[in-house]
């Protein structure tokens, strides 16, 4: 939708795309740079809950037989300090893969944007040479009804981020920019990704706190907002315009996260 807006605004194609995809990533960079000093705060206050974790690791233990013979490997393990070097190692390595295939990303976005009318053309060709009139109004109407699909989609899910950060902010948790930032783009993953986003927050909340209300407080926070979405807001913004398959969306989903990982696993919708 931006490349189509800036080709309205009787920018040249090529140049259309290169800058659709160079806003986006100024963005994204942006964010990133915001993310990166929610996280560093975060390693830096990291030995301040180490307190709070194994109180109550040692509390588990203590009240279940059962947790506690299968944590007996474990145990110790919490009682080390952890060394801000040492987190921001285990934090950096996960991210190393996603950035790779990020970049992998951008190549393929480039060269769909520069090329989608030709994409478009080699594909009536291939499945509409006998009636081309129907199949380039299916893909037209697939196109603006996808478009408008995952502009209300980024708009809902911006919108819960925003929300759920100003929320736990409220209720006491750090960084809150950054657990928004999560709980949004986990959103974009299907079915499941509300609680992907929760865990975060559900275990800073464990961490920060002596006791188990703020951990309650992050659980109704994230259950209250993603059922009055759900079940409200999305049904009323999207209702029934882009004829999306839910299995569909599950063979999609599959193929990209064995493909790409946890970038395809964000992707796979649009795609």
């Amino acid at each position: 939708p931006l490349a189509r807006l800036l080709q309205r605004a009787y920018l040249p194609h090529v140049v259309a795309s290169l800058l659709a995809v160079v806003i986006a990533f100024v963005i994204l960079g942006l964010l990133s740079t915001v993310v990166g000093g929610q996280l560093s705060t975060l390693i830096s206050k990291a030995p301040e809950y180490e307190a709070n974790i194994v109180a109550k690791w040692e509390l588990l233990l203590k009240s279940s037989p059962l947790i506690s013979r299968f944590a007996a490997p474990l145990r110790g393990g919490l009682g080390e300090a952890a060394s801000p070097l040492s987190l921001a190692e285990q934090f950096a390595r996960p991210l190393l893969g996603p950035v790779a295939t990020a970049a992998v990303v951008l190549v393929f976005t480039l060269v769909i944007l520069l090329y989608s009318d030709d994409l478009r053309d080699r594909f009536v060709r291939l499945v509409g040479r006998h009636d081309l009139h129907r199949t380039i109004f299916a893909l037209n109407d697939a196109g603006h009804r996808l478009s408008r699909y995952f502009l209300s989609q980024l708009t809902i899910n911006a919108a819960f981020g925003v929300w759920i950060g100003g929320a736990l902010g409220l209720a006491g948790l750090p960084s809150p920019i950054l657990l928004g930032l999560i709980a949004m783009l986990m959103r974009f993953v299907p079915f499941v990704g509300t609680f992907i986003g929760l865990a975060a927050p559900l275990a800073l909340a464990v961490a920060v706190s002596p006791s188990w209300s703020l951990a309650f407080v992050v659980l109704a926070i994230f259950a209250v907002s993603e059922i009055v979405v759900s079940q409200v807001v999305e049904p009323l913004l999207y209702g029934h315009s882009t004829g999306i398959s839910p299995v569909a969306v599950l063979v999609a989903t599959s193929f990209w996260t064995l493909l790409w990982g946890f970038v395809g696993l964000l992707i796979a919708t649009p795609l």
